[in-house]
Protein backbone atom coordinates (compact mmCIF):
# COMPACT_ATOMS: atom_id res chain seq x y z
CA UNK A 1 0.00 0.00 0.00
CA UNK A 2 1.39 3.39 -0.96
CA UNK A 3 0.75 6.39 1.29
CA UNK A 4 0.90 10.00 0.28
CA UNK A 5 2.52 11.36 3.42
CA UNK A 6 2.63 14.94 2.21
CA UNK A 7 -1.15 14.98 1.78
CA UNK A 8 -1.64 13.46 5.23
CA UNK A 9 0.93 15.81 6.71
CA UNK A 10 -0.83 18.79 5.15
CA UNK A 11 -4.14 17.65 6.63
CA UNK A 12 -2.69 17.57 10.15
CA UNK A 13 -0.92 20.89 9.73
CA UNK A 14 -4.12 22.51 8.48
CA UNK A 15 -6.15 20.95 11.28
CA UNK A 16 -3.66 22.16 13.89
CA UNK A 17 -3.75 25.66 12.39
CA UNK A 18 -7.57 25.75 12.44
CA UNK A 19 -7.72 24.42 15.99
CA UNK A 20 -5.14 26.99 17.11
CA UNK A 21 -7.21 29.75 15.50
CA UNK A 22 -10.30 28.59 17.40
CA UNK A 23 -8.28 28.42 20.62
CA UNK A 24 -7.06 32.00 20.12
CA UNK A 25 -10.66 33.16 19.68
CA UNK A 26 -11.73 31.31 22.82
CA UNK A 27 -8.87 32.82 24.81
CA UNK A 28 -10.32 36.26 24.07
CA UNK A 29 -13.43 35.28 26.08
CA UNK A 30 -11.57 33.94 29.12
CA UNK A 31 -9.66 35.53 32.01
CA UNK A 32 -6.13 36.59 31.06
CA UNK A 33 -4.49 34.09 33.42
CA UNK A 34 -5.86 31.21 31.33
CA UNK A 35 -3.34 32.05 28.62
CA UNK A 36 -0.51 31.31 31.06
CA UNK A 37 -2.09 27.92 31.74
CA UNK A 38 -2.27 27.17 28.01
CA UNK A 39 1.36 28.17 27.48
CA UNK A 40 2.33 25.94 30.39
CA UNK A 41 0.72 22.84 28.84
CA UNK A 42 1.61 23.61 25.22
CA UNK A 43 4.64 21.31 24.99
CA UNK A 44 2.87 18.24 26.34
CA UNK A 45 -0.60 18.54 24.79
CA UNK A 46 -2.02 18.57 21.29
CA UNK A 47 -3.79 21.61 19.85
CA UNK A 48 -7.10 19.74 20.01
CA UNK A 49 -6.59 18.89 23.69
CA UNK A 50 -5.89 22.55 24.48
CA UNK A 51 -9.01 23.62 22.57
CA UNK A 52 -11.08 21.14 24.56
CA UNK A 53 -9.61 22.44 27.82
CA UNK A 54 -10.51 25.98 26.78
CA UNK A 55 -14.07 24.92 25.98
CA UNK A 56 -14.33 23.27 29.40
CA UNK A 57 -12.94 26.37 31.11
CA UNK A 58 -15.41 28.59 29.26
CA UNK A 59 -18.28 26.44 30.53
CA UNK A 60 -16.82 26.42 34.06
CA UNK A 61 -16.41 30.20 34.24
CA UNK A 62 -19.91 30.66 32.80
CA UNK A 63 -21.23 28.35 35.54
CA UNK A 64 -19.37 30.25 38.26
CA UNK A 65 -20.56 33.67 37.09
CA UNK A 66 -24.17 32.64 36.61
CA UNK A 67 -24.83 29.99 39.27
CA UNK A 68 -22.60 30.74 42.25
CA UNK A 69 -23.70 33.73 44.35
CA UNK A 70 -20.16 34.82 45.22
CA UNK A 71 -19.35 35.27 41.52
CA UNK A 72 -22.68 36.32 40.02
CA UNK A 73 -22.36 39.42 37.94
CA UNK A 74 -18.61 39.14 37.44
CA UNK A 75 -17.74 39.34 33.77
CA UNK A 76 -15.72 36.26 32.84
CA UNK A 77 -12.96 38.47 31.41
CA UNK A 78 -12.71 40.27 34.76
CA UNK A 79 -12.38 37.07 36.78
CA UNK A 80 -9.13 37.30 38.74
CA UNK A 81 -6.78 34.86 40.41
CA UNK A 82 -8.08 36.20 43.73
CA UNK A 83 -11.59 35.21 42.61
CA UNK A 84 -10.28 31.81 41.60
CA UNK A 85 -8.81 31.38 45.09
CA UNK A 86 -12.36 31.78 46.45
CA UNK A 87 -13.63 28.78 44.45
CA UNK A 88 -14.38 26.01 46.93
CA UNK A 89 -14.52 22.27 46.39
CA UNK A 90 -18.30 22.55 46.85
CA UNK A 91 -18.48 24.83 43.80
CA UNK A 92 -16.54 22.31 41.73
CA UNK A 93 -18.70 19.43 42.93
CA UNK A 94 -21.83 21.41 42.07
CA UNK A 95 -20.40 22.11 38.61
CA UNK A 96 -19.63 18.46 38.01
Amino acid sequence: MCYNFSMEENYFKERAYNVNQKAQELLKTLPSFVEEFVIGIEQRTSPLTRLNYLNDLKIFFYFLTTEINEFKGINTLEFTLADLDMVKSFHIEKFL
